[in-house]
């Protein structure tokens, strides 16, 4: 199982857009007379709205092992009509598909 975190909707102009009000924030916050109590929560402020434009998604992966899907097609054609042996060449081969099921499924 692996973790990631993906952008969601914004991708890098939702990132340019974060990185220019981050900026702004800090520009403002080193001329602002304010007390440290609000600067902490002007930049929490800031970093809300960063989140809510960016929208960041936590992704699970899990890797599971499983067999492929096989897929046996048989052509029906009049070249399969034909004899070949005991019975016709579709006989036979429908014959060998039932005879080799369980091994194929396993």
């Amino acid at each position: 199982m692996t973790l990631g975190l993906e952008p969601g909707g914004a991708g890098w102009s939702g990132a340019a857009l974060a990185a220019a009000a981050a900026g702004a924030y800090w520009v403002h916050a080193s001329r602002s007379p304010a007390r440290l109590g609000l600067k902490v929560l002007r930049a929490a402020g800031a970093a809300a709205l960063a989140l809510a434009v960016l929208r960041p998604a936590i992704a699970v992966r899990e890797t599971a092992m499983r067999k492929p899907r096989l897929l046996i097609l048989l052509d029906a054609g009049a070249a399969m009509r034909g004899k070949s042996g005991a019975g016709t060449r579709w006989e036979q081969a429908t014959a060998w598909l039932e005879k080799a099921r369980a091994r194929i499924a396993a």
